[in-house]
């Protein structure tokens, strides 16, 4: 073997890939010269203790593995003395850093789980970083906080070198509304996010701010929907911004991504309705129109944060009334959609028993006019004093020239009736890059290759 294993305390441990048995507990362990990308020791499944180690002394190389089911505790795990530090985990507060603990550089394997960390795994100060999971779909880590994921920000004066994620899934947990994003790096120099899954998220899964010859490659993001306030919140798949230099971007599949509403979480507003500026809306547009209803934001129900928006019909029986998310319904304006592209419409609805209009009257619905108006619609269920999930679904016609999104209540809904709605999204599904919702590009000399959303080739 191309190392040689000391152990200074008798112990059943293992050398050249052999496990040690869960209740072994080995104190020290020496390698001088390892060259190899193998695990020096592999823990058996279900061992424990691993604080009980003293330290590991390494040269070059290596990486320690843990079996599924092994736990990780103490800070004796997280240093080594001599040569590049190491970690080794399969604990969820265990994959955060403690500060100041590891101050140069880290090789941190995660072991095969759903960890949810307690905060950000901040590698801001560190050169020479590999963090390393089982797989995509394997290894996954979520968050549930209100700050990066991982984060590694340096500054012009200060970069930091030789970056490298590889090889988990980055995730959000359910309820979590924080829009950060969850990769973010900022003056990185050199280095790569490889092999990353990226889903169940609000924001950016992998962003680049200011960053020299990183490289995004064979990463797989999808159903990745945020709630930006403005377009320049708008939540992207991958995302090389201003400041980068030379960023290869390769072999990356980004799909289903992205939310073509803005304020669609019902937070902003109190004012008058219609709530002009405040109102869910198509993507950068402000005034909804509004035909025979009030639309206004409300704090007494809502499905995500604080606040929905009531709609109460303000006609009688017999009249429709409707609230267009556009700013106008001519026939030669798309607001920005594109003929041809498929959008589910989602919304969540509740229906008040004590406000007396039923599921059946209440309509989501997504128009285009091509030398006349079409429409597809989905009326919301019976169900009464809950949340539902409604969903319409269109293709535009390829001609399309003009098309809109509305909510809609029917003529036989009686006066004053009413119901809420939360958590507003617009989808532009596939691989397309029409909406700049699976990549981004701000920087220069980006390097494009092999990557699902440049068909049509992105801007």
């Amino acid at each position: 073997m191309p190392f040689s294993p000391k152990i200074s305390e008798e112990s059943p441990g293992a050398v050249d890939n052999k496990a040690l048995d869960p209740g072994q507990r080995p104190q020290t362990f020496e390698y001088d010269d390892f060259a190899g990308t193998d695990p020096l020791v592999r823990m058996a499944d279900g061992w424990k203790g691993f604080g009980n180690i003293d330290r590991f002394e390494v040269d070059s190389g290596g990486l320690i593995v843990l079996g599924s089911g092994a736990s990780v505790t103490g800070s004796e795990a997280l240093s080594v003395t001599i040569g590049q530090d190491f970690k080794f985990v399969n604990n969820a507060d265990d994959i955060v850093l403690a500060p100041g603990l590891v101050t140069s550089t880290l090789h941190l394997m995660i072991g095969p789980g759903d960890f949810t960390l307690p905060s950000s795994l901040d590698i801001s100060s560190l050169d020479d970083i590999c963090i390393k999971g089982c797989g995509a779909g394997i290894t996954t880590i979520r968050k549930n906080f209100n700050d990066y994921l991982i984060k590694g920000i340096g500054s012009s004066g200060n970069l930091i070198r030789n970056v490298k994620l590889e090889d988990f899934t980055v995730a959000q947990v359910a309820g979590d509304t924080d829009e950060n994003d969850l990769i973010h790096l900022a003056y990185v120099k050199d280095g790569h996010v490889r092999h990353v899954e990226g889903t169940e998220a609000r924001h950016t899964p992998i962003h680049l701010t200011n960053c020299d010859y990183v490289g995004v490659e064979d990463n797989i993001i999808h159903d990745v929907h945020g709630f930006p306030d403005t377009a320049s919140a708008r939540t992207k798949a991958i995302h090389v911004g201003s400041g980068c230099n030379t960023v290869r971007v390769i072999g990356n599949t980004c799909y289903d991504n992205g939310n073509l509403i803005d304020r669609g979480n019902c937070e902003s507003g109190g004012g008058a309705s219609p709530e002009d500026g405040n109102s869910p809306m198509m993507f950068d547009e402000s005034n909804p129109d509004a035909t025979n209803c009030t639309w206004q934001r409300s704090s007494d129900f809502a499905y995500e944060g604080t606040h929905s928006y009531k709609f109460t019909k303000a006609v009688a029986t017999g009249t429709n009334a409707w609230i267009n998310l556009v700013d106008n319904t001519l026939a030669a304006d798309m607001h920005g959609l594109v003929a041809g592209v498929e959008y589910p419409f989602e919304v969540y609805i509740y229906i008040p028993t004590a406000s007396g209009i039923l599921g059946s009257e209440i309509l989501l619905q997504i128009i285009d006019y091509q030398g006349g108006s079409a429409v597809t619609s989905q009326a919301a269920a019976n169900t009464y004093d809950a949340w539902q999930k409604v969903t319409v679904t269109r293709t535009l016609r390829a001609g399309a020239t003009g098309a809109r999104i509305r909510i809609y209540s029917g003529g036989s809904a009686e006066i004053n009736e009413y119901f809420y709605v939360d958590k507003v999204l617009l989808l532009p599904v596939g691989t397309h890059n029409e909406h700049k919702q699976n990549f981004k590009n701000s920087g220069t000399g980006t390097q494009l290759s092999a990557n699902s959303f440049q068909n049509p080739f992105p801007a």
